[in-house]
Parts: C-alpha cells; sequence; structure tokens
C-alpha cells in the first residue's frame, strides 16, 4: 500500500557528457513520511519563536512589536527550510513543485496588483 506510485517524475543527469534519464518515482509513502517531517519541523519551529522574541526584546533590546515580526519572520523561514529538508529527505524530487510555485507567484502579483488599483482608485483595473 506505501508503494503506490502517486507520480513520476524523471531525472536527468549528465555523466561524462552522457544524458542519463532516471524515473523517480513519488510514493504515497514518501509523501506520508514528508508530511511527518514536515509537522515535527513545524512543531519544534512554533517551540523556537519564545526565545527567538526573548533574545530581540532582552539582547537587543528591541519592543514587542519588533519581536513579534523577527518571530514571524522566523516561522516563515523556517517553514521553507522544513518544507525542502522534508522533501529532499524523502527523495521527491523539487521539479514537481515548480509548476506551483510559478502559480502562486502569479497569484501574488495578480492580488498585490488589484490591491493597488484599489487604492489608488484610477487606472485600467
Amino acid at each position: 500500500m506505501w508503494n503506490i506510485e502517486l507520480y513520476v517524475a524523471e531525472e536527468t543527469v549528465i555523466a561524462e557528457g552522457t544524458k542519463i534519464v532516471k524515473p523517480v518515482g513519488v510514493t504515497l509513502g514518501k509523501v506520508l513520511q514528508a508530511l511527518l517531517i514536515l509537522v515535527a519541523g513545524w512543531w519544534l519551529a512554533r517551540h523556537l519563536v519564545r526565545p527567538v522574541q526573548w533574545i530581540v526584546t532582552t539582547r537587543f533590546k528591541k519592543d514587542e512589536s519588533f519581536a513579534n515580526q523577527v518571530s514571524k519572520l522566523f516561522l516563515l523561514i523556517m517553514f521553507v527550510v522544513v518544507l525542502f529538508v522534508s522533501l529532499v529527505s524523502v527523495n521527491i524530487p523539487l521539479a514537481v513543485f515548480a509548476f506551483f510555485g510559478g502559480a502562486l507567484v502569479i497569484g501574488i502579483v495578480d492580488a498585490a496588483g488589484l490591491g493597488i488599483c484599489g487604492v489608488a482608485g484610477n487606472g485600467p483595473c
């Protein structure tokens, strides 16, 4: 059951001038392992937020609002790092997610453009 292939990606490697194409299967077991690593890493990151806030407020003598923003940035960076670590550790190729990343960027740019049009109140929107 764990070896059911959900997707097969092709990994291309050039060795000594020869192009080698190797299929890499994304199985249900790999996806569940990656999710488990992602949840464990997110749990760890959430528990590291308080020490980060404490360091920002006591060592760097910054106020609470600045510490909250630093902790949110810390969580974002930790999520991206843990996501990449979870995918690489179970050998899921990152190229699978290139399409989704492109769609996400287009969606963010489009939403920001519509927000700017709403604020300005003029233009072609």
